[in-house]
């Protein structure tokens, strides 16, 4: 069983209740959705740490290292620190077979409880509703950011029934659910009568299309409880107008509706989203003597912002290294992105630690969906360093690294002990 993926709260809530149930009154804001949900994460984490709370925040997967998962005011947990909290899970798992995703929620809820954290910020792992997360007690805002179709063997194969799923994260005693912007009008419907059968109040943000520049930094507009506020959006892509704009509105909403975090400020608000930066989600960075962009698209709605975003910024041809966990529609995400005289050098990524259920899609097989959209000169490397390798008689075509974050997590893993 911890070698896959089982959705349910009967095992985390077993095992919390033998570590004395760490979740319980810690204020939290839940976040679930398809696309931006790390971003938002880290938004409001940003912005709360900024107003001078303690702010634990879970987030997944890792991008470097599993105790990268959990972090405080923005600092990973100390790995001697991880491994205590893991041993200590492990004393009382014997007969109840956690998942490594439960055992790695109950790290972070003992994480919170021990550093005595003023709120904490949960990113839930797969859909909601029966996610471990989601045995946290109501949240003080839930957050659902952009949904869309993934994961569909576990999560159901239709829009409602994903919904369903991510709206599951909204409970009775909640403060306010927040909505970001919904590519499907049925999302907004649905999580409407989700939030009115719980008595919770819900707003769905609507993110301005365009954004001003003042010295240079974008800034875009939000309206909510009688208040408008500008703040800078410093995440590269157009669609991160939607995910800071849905960051912004659950701080605001938890300045209203929880009398504890009455001292944000809109001066806290407009300073911590100016400091946020995210790995990995359209970086632009410099390797070898050229620079590279990672992105860790890798479902549909991920690669439809990142071909949006090349369209307006960087020129053809392009030499892309993708990679893909083996249940992902490759063939779906590469449609939008690769264009006549793009090369495509297809590759695998390394296990990630303590996640045995992630496994890379056989590259062949990527060549075999690339000859399927048409005719491109198609390589097979063996590893980001061989893939990166192959893109050195490339030198004029712009680089781009995506299709999984573990996948961007090898090449930082690799830029780290390479000259840059």
């Amino acid at each position: 069983m911890q070698n896959e993926i089982h959705l349910g709260l009967d095992r985390i809530r077993t095992l919390l209740f033998r570590l004395k149930n760490p979740q319980k009154d810690i204020p939290t804001i839940h976040v679930a959705g398809t696309n931006g949900k790390g971003s938002t994460c880290a938004c409001i984490s940003h912005v709360l740490i900024r107003n001078g709370y303690k702010t634990g925040t879970f987030t997944s997967p890792h991008l470097l290292e599993v105790h990268d998962m959990i972090s405080i005011n923005n600092q990973s947990l100390d790995k001697s620190e991880f491994d205590l909290l893991m041993s200590e899970i492990e004393e009382v798992n014997v007969d109840i077979n956690a998942s490594q995703f439960e055992k790695l929620t109950a790290a972070a809820f003992l994480a919170f409880r021990k550093n005595q954290v003023d709120i904490m910020v949960l990113e839930v792992g797969l859909g909601g509703r029966l996610d471990a997360t989601n045995i946290c007690d109501p949240p003080l805002v839930c957050v659902i950011t952009s949904i869309d179709l993934d994961h569909v063997e576990f999560l159901g194969n239709t829009i409602r029934e994903i919904t369903n799923e991510k709206g599951g994260i909204i409970k009775e005693g909640a403060k306010y659910v927040i909505v970001g912007p919904q590519r499907y009008l049925e999302c907004e419907n649905r999580l409407l009568d989700i939030a009115k059968s719980c008595n919770v109040p819900i707003h769905f943000v609507k993110a301005k299309e365009d954004i001003c520049c003042q010295e240079s930094v974008p800034f875009t507009e939000i309206s909510i409880f009688e208040t408008s506020l500008r703040f800078p959006v410093v995440l590269k892509g157009h669609y991160q107008i939607g995910n800071a704009s849905t960051a912004v509105s659950a701080i605001l909403a938890l300045k209203k509706y929880a009398p504890n975090f009455n001292r944000i400020t809109e001066e806290g608000i407009i300073s911590g989203m100016a400091s946020v930066y995210i790995p990995g989600r359209l970086d632009i960075v410099k390797y070898k003597e050229r620079y590279v962009t990672i992105d860790g698209a890798h479902n549909v709605g991920a690669a439809i912002e990142l071909a949006r975003y090349l369209h307006e910024n960087t020129l053809h041809p392009r030499c892309w290294v993708v990679a893909f966990t083996h249940s992902k529609n490759a063939l779906d995400i590469l449609k939008p992105l690769i264009k006549n005289g793009d090369v495509i050098i297809a590759t695998v990524f390394s296990l990630p630690e303590r996640m045995p259920w992630i496994k890379s899609m056989d590259p062949e097989n990527i060549r075999c969906l690339v000859g399927q959209i048409g005719s491109f000169d198609t390589f097979v490397a063996d590893s980001i360093v061989d893939a990166l390798a192959l893109t050195e008689k490339f030198k004029n075509y712009q680089t781009i690294v995506c299709g999984s974050l573990y996948l961007v997590a090898d090449f930082y893993r690799l830029r780290s002990r390479t000259s840059v």
